[in-house]
């Protein structure tokens, strides 16, 4: 994992929240659950937001379990619920966000073990 995947995954937790990415588990079925979790912008949004280059956008399951889910999960990080996003463009306010969430991912990371510790 490196810093240009962990921007990545930031876009993909925003965009999921914003509501405007989709996640999609291909070939997962009971017996044999999907190895990547696969967003792509919702049609709508393919060239409104930005960032339509990192979609769409595969990411592996063990990744997307163990570090982007519980960010995904924290209330801390989440965006306004009922964002106007018509007409808008992507501002500092989403890039703020980004960040906080590109950090946030990259200590999940470290904890998870998919970085190594930081060093003094």
């Amino acid at each position: 994992m490196v810093d240009q995947d962990l921007q990545r995954y930031a876009v993909a937790v925003l965009f999921v929240q914003l509501g405007v990415a989709l996640l999609d588990f291909p070939t997962s079925n009971r017996a044999h659950p999907s190895s990547v979790a696969y967003l792509q912008l919702s049609p709508k949004w393919q060239d409104r937001l930005g960032y339509s280059t990192y979609f769409p956008m595969r990411v592996r399951w063990d990744i997307w379990q163990n570090v982007v889910v519980p960010i995904l999960q924290d209330n801390t990080l989440r965006v306004q619920v009922g964002v106007n996003l018509e007409g808008v463009a992507f501002n500092n306010d989403y890039k703020i966000q980004l960040t906080r969430l590109e950090s946030a991912l990259r200590r999940e990371a470290r904890v998870q073990g998919y970085l190594p510790a930081e060093t003094v």
